[in-house]
């Protein structure tokens, strides 16, 4: 089995010397800052190892998320390791992706396509006025807009909470996306051999507390995860080996405009919290286009990922595609329609086109529950009333679903 990552350690009668410099597969080393940041930003799991009191070593897993230049921990006041990790005790923390199984034709050769990094440096505590951000970055990291949703933490939680942070400053990083790499005798013969891809985040149907009260609906943050899954688990099952800058196993959408690829880009991104921008691929002198034009702008909306292509004027958008935005409440609901229809128009029953001819539909969560609803009278006046509307009405779909 091949390993995924290394790093060395030198030491002498006065100092201990942490190297980077990978010993083994060097070819799979990368040292751009970009990758190591997409790395940490998709995972969720760290361990972290340092010294004992007793001059052992302990390792323990524990979520981490990526702050700027810095990476977070946290963990009881009254755990002993992060005490010890608090005292500036010299520290590693790693992190893993597994992305697939390579199946060679021998044993000896199977392997694992990766993404691993090594950091090495000191934790220092958070002073506590800045506890309680640090903690909202760690639920919206595991679960995007959970922090809008519940309460504040209680001083007595934030009293027991410790928060580290180490900066981001010597490191490795490693990816592996081989292919099986099997000798000339083993190609001849009748195994088979490929890959077999899996996904990070696989999410199936929420599960309600034992203890939730009645009528509590699934939140948002969490449907943003869990309502896609039958397609995430097929897609994570497609085999793509890893390449470009923002390439991996999930679906890109392609949307072509005639020159405007790199506005509608910096506007969509504009509108969208969580959103960024992504490679800009420009033309070469051996065209198509003129050298040094834009060809194609890969951006990022909530996690989904868009490629916009200037592809000329011979086709356009029409009302057959859209994409749904689920919103939480009408205040949402309201800030999408209001910006993706300025310059743009408005449609029925959600849908509006934005300045560039796209469409979005703007739709309530709450309308998707409703029409779950086992009373078919209940579905059919919502239904009714939703055609009557141009931009969602909650306080409407909600009357005519209580028969008022």
């Amino acid at each position: 089995m091949t390993s995924t990552a290394t790093s060395t350690t030198t030491s002498t009668a006065t100092s201990s010397v942490t190297s980077t410099e990978l010993t083994r597969l060097r070819d799979r080393a990368s040292t751009d800052r970009a990758e190591l940041d997409r790395l940490l930003d998709d995972v969720f799991l760290a361990h972290v190892g340092l010294a004992d009191d007793q001059g052992g070593v302990v390792v323990i897993p524990t979520a981490v998320v990526r702050d700027g230049d810095r990476v977070l921990i946290h963990g009881s006041t009254g755990s002993g390791w992060m005490r010890r990790a608090a005292e500036g005790r010299p520290a590693c923390l790693t992190v893993t992706e597994l992305s697939g199984i390579i199946v060679a034709r021998s044993a000896f050769e199977n392997s694992l396509r990766y993404r691993s990094a090594v950091l090495f440096g000191c934790f220092t505590r958070l002073p506590d006025p800045e506890v309680p951000q640090a903690l909202d970055i760690f639920t919206e990291h595991l679960l995007p807009g959970r922090a809008a949703e519940i309460r504040p933490n209680h001083r007595r939680e934030l009293a027991a909470t410790m928060v580290l942070s180490m900066p981001i400053g010597q490191w490795s990083l490693k990816i592996g996306t081989d292919w099986p790499e099997d000798a000339d005798e083993d190609l001849a013969g009748s195994a088979w051999a490929g890959v077999i891809p899996f996904g990070t985040r696989r999410y199936g149907d929420p599960l309600p507390a034992p203890d939730l009260r009645p009528g509590i609906p699934v939140p948002a943050s969490v449907r943003a995860l869990t309502d896609d899954f039958p397609v995430r688990s097929q897609l994570d099952r497609q085999d793509n080996k890893r390449g470009g800058a923002m390439t991996d196993r999930a679906l890109v959408t392609c949307l072509w405009f005639d020159t405007q690829a790199e506005e509608a880009a910096a506007f969509y991104t504009g509108i969208f919290p969580d959103s960024k921008l992504g490679t800009v691929h420009r033309h070469t002198p051996e065209g198509p286009g003129p050298a040094g034009t834009v060809m194609l702008v890969e951006f990022e909306l909530n996690g989904q990922k868009f490629s916009a292509l200037n592809g000329g004027p011979q086709f356009t958008f029409n009302e057959s595609v859209s994409i749904v935005i689920p919103c939480a409440d009408q205040a949402e609901v309201d800030y999408y329609w209001d910006r993706l229809s300025d310059g743009g128009q408005e449609n029925v029953c959600g849908w509006t086109k934005d300045r560039y001819g796209l469409s979005w539909q703007v739709v309530p969560t709450v309308f998707f529950d409703m029409i779950s609803d086992p009373d078919a009278g209940k579905v059919a006046r919502v239904m009714q009333t939703m055609f009557t509307m141009t931009k969602f009405d909650i306080a409407g779909l909600e009357k005519a679903y209580a028969g008022q």
